[in-house]
């Protein structure tokens, strides 16, 4: 007798659907979306907050470091694997392309909001800021953080 792989229940070999784990009933080989994706949109929320949070105080104490240059974009690379470990832990260790875009675009903002925010709110000239926003070193780090943050969410 042939029994579903995943829930035992007897099945004919008529009605078998081939599966990683062994042939499975129609019932169990329906698609759905697997719970490590599915983020509800409160926990969604609070965990892109926070990985801005820690993007926004990193970049803040990072570019507060007297090194730059090279050491800027080994620290860029920390602070992006720190926002997704703390997007991961906030999410419940949830996973997939909503949660990827979420970590993304925290880690990016958050990363120029912590690099050109104190200066705007000095009162310094915005087109002084603009020169910030140019700055090599600043733009490669901006693009090491999202990357890092990101590939630590992506599940493998």
């Amino acid at each position: 007798m042939l029994r579903c792989a995943r829930c035992t229940v007897p099945i004919c070999p008529a009605c078998t659907v081939s599966a990683p784990g062994g042939m499975i009933c129609k019932n169990c080989a329906t698609t759905h979306v697997r719970s490590i994706v599915e983020i509800e949109p409160g926990p969604a929320v609070l965990s892109a907050a926070a990985g801005f949070a820690v993007s926004a105080a990193g970049t803040w104490l990072m570019l507060h470091i007297p090194f730059g240059g090279y050491f800027v974009l080994i620290l860029s690379w920390v602070l992006g694997r720190a926002v997704g470990e703390v997007v991961l832990r906030v999410s419940g260790r949830k996973r997939g392309q909503t949660l990827e875009l979420l970590t993304g675009v925290a880690a990016g903002v958050g990363y120029l909001v912590g690099s050109i925010g104190p200066s705007l709110l000095s009162g310094v000239p915005i087109a002084w800021v603009g020169r910030e926003l140019i700055d090599p070193w600043l733009l490669i780090g901006l693009g090491i953080t999202i990357w890092a943050a990101v590939s630590r969410i992506r599940y493998l």
